[in-house]
């Protein structure tokens, strides 16, 4: 008989059968409630990114060129040149787009279903490091309705973020698996592991742990590069676990055996992964500067002083939205977001704060080899590119990004249950309940393609992007007028943007507003004149010459 961990009662230990059961059922629920949370966006259609990356993709679209999907990049090249290598992503789009003749619906279907089974992964892994059903409920039903997620189901190139999601969660959950490496449970999710209770966590492992590790691994760089963390946090794994034996092998022989043979199929699917890519791109690793706008990613050209607080002023807007929930928005960007001039700002300190309270933890947690350091290590390295403390992205930020880092910030939160399972189950249920007050609506930002943008403005009302993206959209329905609103309040906030005096110059053509377009061609030209203008900049521009402007 076990003490009931509440009531300190005896209790009748479950069998192996009951508790596989309950597990289950229990994961059952945890789907339902997963794809339940985000249903409605079923039924929304192609939006934003979705409409160049697959309505406008010729490798998604046409029948056939199977083998394109291996050899071009992932967004269409005449409307991006960011070098971004998504084979399997481009797949699964490209098979949605075959079998539903381009209907949104099932793309979306698939997308639902993703999330539902990264929510089964993220309780089982929890399950697996803490040895509870509560923790891995309490991981579970937190993943499954966290209204962070809005973003990676609202859109369906959202995909990249699930897919990768399912392979990184399933392939550390096959590791932790591994005979001889399975964490013993314990009481206090700081207490230390028993290691001389424990078999050698580096028993030689099998073919099939080669096999399943490696095929994930390369499972999950193909569907999105920032899946190459699962590597690092493979190897931080066995480091926590090095300090559990309780004699240890030299550090020249545990790295030996590592890269020639616990790791031997992760590099080699490392390997093939970067060939594939290298045949594409060749040594294009991101964008040259003068190729990235700064009003997709500011930090381009920004000073030092701003590159070094930026990550911390993102850390805290992530801190934030994990905890707070308030400041979302389906698209950030210049005007939205203002990069910090120093580190005395509020979200800074905040990020700061954040950072040097989960490194101290890590640091001493790992030196008395509690289980929450191991946590917050994967969650440290799985926030590195989504905040650019590794400056590789293009763009400044996105809260899909954030999917990854969710899974090990739900299974730390799982942790919770280890000291007592049956409040921690109570209030995370509770807690569930409160986010999707604000889950619900939030995911109805990506109803149409223009809503999109709506919503943007409405929360960052000088967005650059939210006001480019409205001004683009009523230009081409023909609401001129209320084009022209936003047009104006985008000349005024960035005088320096292109495609603000674009849009100005074929509205005041549209409008017969002669001298308002000379003064814009001359504004346009002036930020333009290396590059040839467009077919309708230059039609408006004979007729301003026509009417004598």
């Amino acid at each position: 008989m076990d003490p009931d961990p509440v009531t300190n009662s005896a209790r009748p230990k479950a069998t192996g059968m009951r508790r596989y059961t309950r597990a289950g059922v229990m994961y059952l629920v945890l789907a339902a409630v997963a794809a339940g949370t985000f249903s409605q966006t079923i039924r929304y259609p192609f939006v934003y990114d979705d409409r160049q990356i697959i309505e406008q993709n010729r490798v998604v679209t046409e029948p056939g060129r199977w083998l394109a999907v291996l050899t071009m990049p992932y967004w269409p090249r005449e409307g991006s040149l960011d070098p971004l290598y998504r084979p399997l992503t481009t797949l699964t789009l490209k098979i949605n787009y075959a079998i539903s003749q381009g209907r949104p619906t099932s793309f979306r279907a698939v997308n639902l279903a993703l999330h539902a089974l990264a929510t089964v992964l993220v309780a089982a892994l929890a399950r697996r490091l803490w040895g509870r059903n509560s923790a891995a409920w309490v991981a579970g039903i937190l993943f499954a309705v966290h209204p962070i997620h809005a973003d990676a189901l609202g859109l369906i190139v959202g995909r990249a973020e699930l897919l990768a999601g399912v392979f990184v969660t399933g392939m550390l959950w096959r590791h932790l698996g591994k005979k001889g490496s399975e964490p013993l449970p314990t009481e206090d999710m700081t207490a230390p592991e028993h290691p001389q209770k424990g078999p050698d966590p580096f028993f030689p492992p099998s073919v099939r742990y080669h096999l399943s590790t490696a095929l994930l691994f390369l499972l999950a760089l193909a569907s999105k590069e920032h899946a190459v963390i699962a590597w690092a946090g493979l190897a931080m794994i066995d480091l926590w676990q090095r300090r559990r034996m309780p004699e240890r092998e030299s550090w020249r022989g545990f790295l030996q055996r590592m890269a020639t043979s616990h790791h031997l199929g992760l590099i080699l699917a490392l390997a093939v992964f970067l060939f594939m890519r290298w045949v594409v791109f060749g040594g294009r690793t991101t964008l040259p500067p003068d190729f990235v706008s700064r009003f997709a990613n500011p930090l381009i050209d920004a000073p030092l002083a701003v590159r070094l607080a930026t990550p911390w002023a993102l850390l805290g807007l992530g801190v934030r939205q994990w905890f707070v929930t308030a400041p979302l928005c389906p698209i950030w960007s210049v005007g939205g977001f203002d990069l910090p001039e120093s580190f005395w700002r509020t979200d800074v300190l905040l990020g700061a704060a954040a950072g040097s309270v989960m490194l101290l933890v890590l640091a001493v947690g790992w030196r008395r080899r509690w289980r929450l350091s191991l946590l917050l290590g994967l969650f440290v390295l799985a926030v590195l590119l989504p905040c650019h403390f590794v400056p590789a992205a293009n763009w400044l930020y996105a809260e899909r990004w954030l999917y990854l880092p969710s899974v090990f910030l739900a299974v730390l939160c799982g942790g919770l249950a280890k000291w007592v399972p049956r409040f921690s189950m109570a209030g995370s249920t509770a807690a569930a309940a409160l986010l999707l007050t604000t889950t619900v609506p939030y995911q109805r930002s990506w109803e149409t393609h223009e809503a999109v943008f709506e919503a943007v403005v409405a929360r960052q009302a000088y967005s650059y992007h939210g006001l480019l993206g409205l001004v683009a959209v009523r230009y081409k329905s023909g609401r001129l007028g209320q084009s022209a609103v936003y047009v104006e309040r985008l000349t005024d906030r960035f005088p320096d943007s292109e495609r603000a005096w674009y849009y100005q110059v074929l509205l005041a053509g549209e409008l017969r507003d002669w001298d308002a377009a000379a003064e814009a061609l001359q504004r346009w030209s002036a930020i333009w004149a290396s590059r040839p203008p467009s077919a309708e900049i230059l039609r408006v521009a004979e007729e301003v010459r026509a009417h004598g402007r």
